[in-house]
């Protein structure tokens, strides 16, 4: 499982030690994630299933496999 929270007036920062240098994140099929309130930047979660951050939180640049915001409806039929 991964659970990352922040709060509102303190959003949890995810940084790499070097400005533009992706680091790697990954979670596995079938695992559990809680996330919200987070501000991420150069993160690489390519490695696993999409990482959902949701409305409260910050999409800071150079992210792969997060989605942030409010989730896309499947096509119609």
């Amino acid at each position: 499982s991964l659970t990352l929270k922040g709060a509102a007036a303190n959003l949890l920062s995810l940084r790499s030690d070097s400005a533009g240098v992706q680091w790697d994140i990954s979670l596995l099929p079938g695992g559990v994630q809680s996330i919200s309130y987070v501000d991420v930047q150069d993160s690489n979660a390519a490695g696993g299933v999409t990482l959902v951050a949701g409305t409260t939180s910050t999409d800071s640049g150079n992210n792969i496999n997060w989605q942030f915001g409010v989730p896309a409806l499947p096509p119609g039929p």
